[in-house]
Parts: structure tokens; sequence; C-alpha cells
């Protein structure tokens, strides 16, 4: 294939596997599983990654094990990436439904990658193939009913996500320390370079709620360990979003 499929999935959820296994042999996506790591039930303190006082600096709270152990995952899955030979690599959560148009649609945009210049100048690094709305963003073209489009404010949630090899090791290189969860930081990330794509509606779609890990996660972290002025904190981080999205879309400095 034009590129490496990699499935996250815990130990523990046999039933899930067997259900994305399905869903990617569906599609005829051949893939690696990645071990997810569980940090379900460990303390923050045992994570070097992870940086408190900036997490509470920037959420306004701090995060759950679970959610280091999420970006902790994807972050794994992007090293080994950058260790295998391939260019491309296809990033799954489990228990997936995947649409007959995903691989069509992965397949376009890896043969067009050089060929779609974003506004940065620069090509797409990351493109999010489970979207489910679009904010702030530069329409770019259809492919049937799906809207491919340079995303300026990127999708919540991780469920399927496209990477190039120059992207994987952008992220990791820069990488410090997690003070957010992964979603959230990879909107911040993707916000400072200009660099990613989406497709609407979403071809790679949960069978459920969520995965495992993020079930458990969106159940608690609306109120854990919330600073006395979260919601302060929460606006402004929002707000400055919003206002880079913004900026980028129609072109102002950074």
């Amino acid at each position: 294939m034009l590129f490496l499929g990699l499935l996250i999935n815990l130990d523990s959820s046999k039933e899930r596997l067997q259900k994305s296994s399905e869903a990617l042999k569906e599609r005829n996506i051949k893939y690696c599983r990645v071990a997810a790591i569980d940090g379900r039930s460990s303390r923050i303190d045992e994570f070097p990654e992870y940086n408190d006082s900036a997490a509470r600096k920037f959420m306004g709270r701090s995060l759950l094990g679970g959610e280091i152990g999420c970006f902790l995952s994807h972050l794994t899955c992007l090293k080994s990436f950058i260790e295998s030979k391939q260019q491309y690599a296809a990033i799954f959560e489990d228990d997936i439904i995947i649409s007959p148009s995903a691989v069509p649609i992965i397949e376009f945009a890896i043969k067009n990658h050089k060929k779609c210049e974003l506004i940065s100048g620069n090509n797409w690094e990351v493109f999010s193939l489970c979207a489910s709305r679009l904010k702030i963003y530069t329409k770019y073209m259809y492919i049937g009913e799906h809207r491919i489009v340079q995303s300026h404010y990127f999708p919540m949630r991780c469920t399927g996500l496209l990477w190039s090899r120059e992207g994987a090791q952008s992220f990791v290189k820069e990488f410090e320390k997690i003070d957010a969860p992964y979603d959230v930081y990879l909107r911040r990330w993707v916000g400072i370079r200009d660099n990613a794509l989406a497709v609407y509606p979403a071809v790679v779609t949960h069978a459920d709620a969520g995965s495992d890990i993020a079930s458990s996660i969106d159940r608690k972290r609306s109120r854990h360990d919330r600073a006395e002025n979260y919601s302060i904190k929460r606006l402004k981080r929002v707000m400055a979003e919003n206002v880079r999205g913004y900026k980028l879309k129609f072109g102002f400095q950074k």
C-alpha cells in the first residue's frame, strides 16, 4: 500500500481489536497493531513526559492518566512510523467504522501531496480523516460528497489521522512535554505550522462513543481537578485558537 497502517489498541480490548481488524480488512488496509499505553490507573507523576504545572497553566486543570496514556500511544505510533521506510502513515484508534471513500481519499492525498500547496506555501503534514465538523478552513476541493479543506482550526478527535513523514518528524522533534490532551496539543501545533488538511464528512468514525481510553476520559475530565479560574483559562485558550485560525485563513502574520 501507499501508506503504513497503525492501529492503537489496549491489550485488554480484544473485542475492539477484532472489530477494528474486520473494518480495516474490509477496506483492504494492511496494519500493524500498536499496544496502547493504559494510564487510567496510573498517577500523573509516574509519567516523566508530563508537565503538570504547564498543563494547569494552559488547560486550567491537571490531565487524567488516561489522557496522558492516549497522548503517549499516538507518540509511540509516530516514532514507529519514523523508524519505518514508509513515507505516509494512517494512525487509527480502535473500534472504527471506515467509509468506502476512505482509501480513495487517502490515496488522492498521498499522490497529490507535493502538488497540494497550502496558503503557507508548504505541503500538508497531517490530514484529519475523522472531522465531525469543520471550523475556520479554506475550501480546497470536493471528491464525491466529501469536501477536502485546509484546516486552520484543526478538528478535535484523533480517530483517524494521515501523516506525512515530514509531519511526523517535525512533531516528534518539536515535542517537549505533555501539557494538554493530544487533540488539544495537536490543534495548537497545527495552528502554529498551518500544515493540515481535513475531509468532511468524516471517512473514519467510531462505532460507539469512543475508544476504551477516551470513553473513560470523557466522563471525568470536564470537572477533573479544575483551577478556580478554569473557565477563564478555557475561554482564553479557545479565543486564542479562533484568532489564530482566522489570521491564518486571511493570510495575516501568525
